[in-house]
This record gives structure tokens, sequence and C-alpha cells, in this order.
């Protein structure tokens, strides 16, 4: 269990005492601890288990945007030796795309080597700022190189810790924690990115009321949607969660 909740849990679990707090939003791309939720499910003095009592207690909405390593030094993210990169691109959208980008000559030499963009295309803006760049003599990236995939035991703990978190925050209807360094066919931070590259994580649990309540929680994951899913018991604890808000059946839904 982790211990170090570091300077932001503890910020976080004193912003958790403000009796009228209804919304937090942690904006840019922090680096946190994967403990970080842990902290608002224990006590200040001896860290014991808070039990069935309330943090945020009239919190509403919740944001934190972080980056893909942890502030003691491990990453969220790990490479990806899961099989062929270019068996899992052509089962993307994202990766079908850039296949197409490819097979057109699109892609600068980072993907296939000499190749330029048109200018007479209209994917050529998007290219437009290196052409004067020479990367004739790169070779295609190894996939390895990169960290893709989740690692299952920081990924995992964080999740886990927010489900419980979550539990006991009793007027939440929005609780969102995104990955701010997403690197996809969309990002033109990384355009010369190949189809197999894409890291992204996006968890996102909502409360809808109406006739019938509903507790939703969504799982963007990227390229990695087909063969990656978290921990059994981190989506148990998410159902607990549901249930203490009163919805018997949690909505799982996973997104590329």
């Amino acid at each position: 269990m982790p211990q170090d909740v570091g300077s932001v849990g503890k910020a976080l679990r004193a912003l958790s005492k403000f009796p009228t707090l209804r919304v937090v939003e942690l904006l840019g791309q922090l680096c946190i601890s994967e403990a970080l939720f842990y902290a608002l499910t224990v006590s200040d003095d001896d860290d014991s288990d808070l039990g069935e009592a309330n943090t945020f207690p009239a919190l509403t909405h919740f944001t934190l945007h972080i980056g893909p390593d942890t502030a003691d030094g491990t990453w969220f993210f790990e490479a990806d030796k899961t099989g062929r990169p270019e068996e899992r691109a052509e089962k993307t959208t994202e990766g079908q795309r850039l296949l197409e980008l490819m097979d057109r000559g699109l892609l600068p030499a980072f993907a296939v080597k000499d190749r330029r963009p048109l200018p007479e295309d209209p994917e050529y803006q998007m290219w437009v700022w290196s052409r004067d760049l020479d990367y004739g003599h790169l070779e295609p990236e190894s996939v390895e190189r990169f960290r893709t995939l989740p690692c299952n035991d920081t990924i995992n703990s964080m999740m886990y810790h927010a489900a419980r978190a979550v539990a006991r925050m009793p007027k939440i209807e929005r609780f969102e924690v995104s990955l701010k360094d997403n690197f996809t066919a969309d990002n033109r931070e990384y355009p010369f990115s190949p189809p197999y590259l894409s890291r992204k994580f996006g968890m996102f649990y909502s409360r809808e009321r109406g006739e019938k309540e509903r507790s939703i929680l969504t799982l963007e994951l990227g390229a990695v949607v087909d063969y990656w899913r978290p921990a059994e018991d981190v989506i148990d604890e998410w159902r607990d969660t549901a249930k203490e808000h009163g919805v018997e059946e949690l909505e799982v839904e996973y997104r590329e």
C-alpha cells in the first residue's frame, strides 16, 4: 500500500476539508504520486483508514491533468512489447489514418525513409514548419523506445485509490484524471509519430440523474484499447463506488 502521498496529496487533503468547495481543477501536466488519492482515504494524524467518512462534502466536479511520470521517479507507462507495431496500427482508427498518410508519401523520413510532403496536398500544412530540415538519414523508430503502454503497477494503484476517494465524495457529478502529453494522430506537437506510436489515458467517472440514475466509468486508452485493461480489483472498486452513490450497476466504456 502506498505511503508517501507527496506534497500535492497533502494539499489535496487540506482542500478536501473545505465544506462549500464545489469545483477543483488542477490543470497543466502535474507530476503526481501514484498515492495521490490514497491521501483522501486516510487521516492526517496516523494514516489510519477514514472508513465511511466523507471528503469534499460539496464537490461536484474534479479535473486533474497529469504527466506520464510519477513524483517518485517511476512511470505511469512502459514500453509496449505485445506484438508487431504494424499489426496493432491496423486495428485502430488512428493507426489506419497514419498508415494511409504513409502510403501516400506524406509522412517524413522519421516513419518512411526519404519521403516528403507535397505542397498541393491538404496535409502539407501539417509538416510545413519542418520542410527545410533533413530527415533523410533517419531510420524508422522502434516501438520499444517509447513508453506507450499503461504500467500495471502505477496506473492500477492510482485508479484503485481514486475509486476509494470518489466513493467518499457524496455530491460528485464528474471526476476526471487525464494525461496531458498525449501523442496521437490529432496531436500536432508530435507530427512525426509513426502509426504505432500512441500514448493516451483518460479516466472519467460521471453520474447522470433522471428517471434512472446512472454511473459511468469511461476509459480512453488510445491505440492500446484493443488489448489493455485495468486490473479486475480496480474495476470492482469502481463498482463499489457506484453503489456508494446509489447505483447498483456501473457502466464501463472503453474508447480509443
